[in-house]
């Protein structure tokens, strides 16, 4: 986390607590104007030459906008674009809202396939993280922005966990007994996510009825039993305090180690606050580690990376509000908007989608694969007892044909896979062999 004060900006390395401040969304909005303003302009203002992402989306572009009104040149604005393949509807909007706005001077990252995820694997810094295997656009961007001698670079990571709120907020719509709104809002997202509007409602409910004790000590069991859960649907995995655990990638020693740790955590946690918050929090922490893996990338290439949307200031007023209060699957950020009109053009700030990378990761993983398949041969995870290899070959063959993949797991099997054999002092070199 970030915090900006007399001498400068500040990081920290914890995730700011959420405030009550009884907080409707008008007061929050001009809170989160105020502040987040300050925390572009506190950067521009001491970088020699600061750059900004411009993916297209709502955040990064915003960045873009707030930032340019304290420079006297045009500010270097970078949008990636993935080589040998169509542009993604975030290039089109990312174009579009800067055309014609003198003060953005746009540079089109084109990226060749070595900049595809998987290409690149490690170094995965003091924690393994899955977002280090997948770095390749940002490097690219980051490498552009150190040769147009940039010593500061903004990027919109974060906004997603800030401002909104994971769909885990419907089961606080029905803890709380609004089930006009969660009617409302379960067909919203069943219609964008090509679910039952009845399915959601029936999981939103039951999530409601289960406290954070329970759904642990529920989670033991299935560790504890190897139940295999695949096939997630869509609002199993969204709705609640966190997504099954896939327990057939386990050991069995690890699958009961973290049971014990579970029902352990089952007697010490209070349930209290929203479960939609509970689910930002731990979203906010992989956000921090995921602005570590990025800012590693900077440091090698010489340019600091700030993430305004992650300062402390930003997040407690953004939290001030609960989960349900800060979304509204029928209106993009509804929050962020509401803050940020009249500084930033309402195109930007109405864009109603946000662009897939899904394509990037089945087109690298593909590229990969001989080197994957090579590192996941010899595991240095399952040598020291974590996971059984099989499952994780199984998933990554199936990534490679181009199947559904649990994107999120095989990326942290990685990373941990990685991070392993750099403290084994065994690295993986550019052919997979140790």
């Amino acid at each position: 986390m970030t915090t900006i004060g007399p001498t400068g900006v500040h990081d920290r390395d914890e995730c700011a607590p959420r405030i009550d401040l009884n907080a409707t969304l008008p007061g929050a909005a001009a809170l989160l104007r105020l502040s987040l303003s300050e925390a572009v302009a506190a950067r521009v203002t001491i970088a020699a030459l600061p750059t900004v992402d411009c993916s297209g989306g709502l955040d990064s572009t915003s960045l873009a906008f707030l930032a340019m009104k304290g420079t006297t040149t045009p500010l270097p604005v970078l949008t990636s674009v993935t080589h040998g393949a169509p542009d993604t509807d975030d290039v089109a909007y990312a174009r579009r809202h800067v055309s014609g706005v003198a003060e953005l001077d746009q540079h089109i990252v084109h990226t060749t396939p070595e900049y595809l995820p998987y290409q690149v694997l490690g170094p995965t810094g003091d924690v393994p993280h899955g977002s280090a295997v997948a770095m390749g656009a940002v490097r690219a961007r980051l490498a552009l922005a150190a040769e147009l001698g940039s010593d500061m670079h903004l990027t919109g990571e974060g906004g997603d966990v800030v401002v909104g709120a994971s769909p885990a907020y419907l089961a606080d719509l029905a803890r709380r007994g609004e089930v006009t709104r969660l009617w409302r809002d379960c067909v919203v997202w069943a219609r964008l996510r090509h679910r039952s509007p009845l399915a959601l409602f029936r999981r939103a409910s039951k999530v409601a009825a289960t406290s954070r004790r329970n759904t642990l000590r529920s989670m033991a069991t299935t560790l504890e039993h190897g139940r295999h859960v695949d096939d997630v649907r869509w609002e199993d995995d969204m709705i609640g305090y966190w997504p099954p655990p896939g327990v057939h990638w386990l050991t069995r020693s690890a699958r009961f180690s973290l049971a014990a740790h579970a029902r352990q955590t089952a007697e010490q946690v209070e349930d209290h606050g929203g479960i939609g918050d509970s689910v930002a929090s731990g979203l906010l922490h992989q956000q921090a580690r995921t602005l570590r893996s990025i800012r590693a990338v900077g440091a090698e290439l010489g340019v600091g990376v700030h993430a305004p949307f992650l300062d402390t200031r930003v997040v407690r007023v953004c939290h001030a509000l609960s989960a349900a209060d800060r979304v509204d699957p029928m209106v993009p950020k509804p929050l962020l908007r509401a803050a940020l009109k009249g500084l930033v053009p309402e195109h930007v700030l109405s864009r109603p989608t946000k662009g897939d990378y899904t394509r990037d990761a089945y087109l690298g993983i593909r590229r990969a694969a001989p080197v994957l398949r090579r590192l996941l041969a010899e595991s240095a995870a399952a040598d020291h007892g974590l996971v059984e290899p099989g499952p994780v070959r199984e998933a990554l063959e199936a990534a490679v044909q181009g199947l559904p993949t649990p994107w999120g797991a095989l990326n942290q099997a990685i990373a941990v896979e990685v991070w392993l054999r750099e403290r084994d002092n065994r690295p993986v070199r550019e052919d997979g062999s140790t």
